[in-house]
């Protein structure tokens, strides 16, 4: 009976072992595929407002994403404590450039993203797709990944997504052009308003 019960309480224990990385897993791919929607979404909200994409703005973008991502694996489960309101901070970022999108757009200026394309100005929106990524990279470090694979896979995956996500918004209606500035606003509304509920 001992010998029994002992079988038992292991069997739960290993149950209890593969359904937690499991879950983990599962939530890891789901945080992992939420960053490359965002950064398909800025890419697409640059192009829909008429903005540029140099390759040294979208360079800068995804090295410091690939950072924060290999800084939150190596901090793994006991550093993910400290990110999990990344996303949150994240999203008020991207709603602020929402409305200054709309506000131009409004006052019939010229798109704020156009500034972007200067230097200095990048991290305007590398911060933000940096801290929505933490969440994500954390998870990665429960699931085994290192932080230098997860570091590169995130600088290769961030440059390709963006400028994917550009590729598309210069040919959305009204993108580039005419109504371009409340597209964009819209477009990063949807991201920063998902970012905020975690939901993306």
């Amino acid at each position: 009976m001992a010998v029994g019960s002992s079988l038992g309480g292991g069997s739960r224990k290993t149950w209890k072992s593969i359904l937690s990385k499991k879950i983990t897993n599962s939530s890891c791919g789901g945080q992992q595929q939420a960053a490359r929607k965002a950064q398909q979404m800025v890419g697409m909200g640059l192009g829909a407002a008429g903005a540029q994409l140099p390759t040294r703005l979208n360079a800068v973008v995804s090295v410091v994403n690939a950072a924060g991502t290999a800084v939150a694996v190596a901090a793994g489960e006991e550093g993910g404590k400290y990110f999990r309101f990344g996303p949150q901070a994240a999203g008020m970022v991207f709603l602020y450039l929402s409305f200054g999108e709309a506000n131009s757009w409004r006052e019939g200026e010229e798109s704020p993203l156009g500034e972007l394309a200067q230097a200095g100005q990048e991290l305007s929106l590398a911060l933000p797709m940096t801290l929505d990524n933490l969440a994500g990279g954390a998870a990665g470090g429960l699931d085994g990944i290192q932080s230098w694979q997860a570091g590169l896979g995130s600088l290769v995956t961030c440059f390709a997504q963006m400028r994917l996500g550009f590729i598309c918004g210069c040919v959305l209606p009204g993108g580039g052009r005419g109504h371009g500035q409340l597209v964009a606003s819209g477009l990063f509304a949807l991201l920063g308003t998902a970012c905020v509920l975690n939901c993306s």
